[in-house]
């Protein structure tokens, strides 16, 4: 079986080309074990996404075909009416922490202090602005600095310019490693979260209904695979040799991104409760929010 090089910039792969923030091992172990090409999707690449905004342009603009975003991201473009919806939702489990930044200690310490997030408007900044509540911080007792993806968040958090930002499980290793405190795991708070969310424009969703069914069911696919203990061996060589890190960490890794996926493969019906979730938290700091079916393709909700 082929190795794959660690991602840089982009991965080449087989199926449409892709925006994303992580490689996690579903999306691997589809490349890697031919579902992509079994499903008879075509040749493209996986590009690195610096932040959602720059994300949902390149997908709205077609050049991306589809987005691996956080799920509020998408309510985010309807409300703006940019023609974007969720296709695919392959688990629910949050797989985003709440991490202190250097010397900081307790949600006390952030108070007064700045937060990052990738957008102030979208991805999981809601998730920190309610976990800050929870502790008696409202949103106007920080300063929300607006950092795009998880690598620069780690960065200011490391450096100490935030006093907390969410991570996720590979950056939270990091931050880990680097003696900084994890306030929080964000799937304690919001267990039925979506997490691997897949999204595309909703014209070439019309038009092509059968192939992004066809990715939809090699991310499945991935799924069932990195869930049987058979598999746990292998599944840790491909995220290593994906990602460009030792057996141990990726094995922490790929434990991790278990132990954080509370289901596999929702049906439609959970879909929609996880969805109207996400909704209420938007809609609980905003006053706008939307209907799963505002924001998710009719047959993802259906199945």
């Amino acid at each position: 079986m082929r190795t794959l090089p660690a991602l840089r910039r982009r991965w080449k792969t087989r199926g449409m080309r892709t925006s994303l923030f992580a490689l996690q091992a579903p999306v691997i172990a589809a490349h890697e074990l031919g579902l992509f090409a079994r499903e008879g999707v075509p040749e493209h690449e996986h590009v690195r996404a610096r932040g959602s905004v720059e994300q949902l342009a390149a997908l709205e603009s077609g050049d991306v075909d589809v987005a691996i975003t956080a799920a509020d991201n998408l309510f985010e473009a309807q409300l703006d009416g940019r023609g974007l919806r969720i296709f695919h939702v392959a688990d629910l489990g949050l797989d985003q922490f709440a991490v202190a930044g250097a010397g900081v200690g307790t949600w006390e310490d952030v108070r007064h202090r700045a937060i990052g997030v990738d957008s102030a408007t979208s991805g999981y900044a809601y998730v920190l602005y309610r976990l800050l509540a929870d502790h008696g911080i409202s949103r106007d007792e920080v300063e929300i600095a607006p950092l795009g993806g998880p690598d620069a968040r780690f960065a200011a958090l490391a450096d100490g310019t935030i006093a907390a930002g969410m991570l996720n499980p590979y950056f939270t290793a990091h931050a880990r490693g680097a003696g900084l405190a994890v306030l929080a795991a964000g799937g304690d708070r919001f267990p039925d979260y979506p997490n691997l969310t897949f999204a595309a424009r909703e014209r070439r969703l019309a038009d092509e209904p059968e192939a992004f069914a066809a990715y939809a069911r090699a991310i499945t696919a991935g799924i069932a695979w990195v869930e049987d203990d058979a598999h746990a061996d292998e599944a840790v060589r491909l995220v290593g040799a994906a990602r460009g890190i030792d057996e141990t960490a990726a094995r922490g890794l790929y434990e991790s991104e278990r132990r954080l996926r509370r289901v596999a493969t929702p049906d439609g019906a959970a879909v929609r409760r996880a969805l109207e979730t996400v909704g209420a938290l938007r809609g609980e700091f905003t006053g706008r929010t939307l209907a799963a079916e505002d924001v998710a393709a009719a047959q993802l909700l259906a199945r």
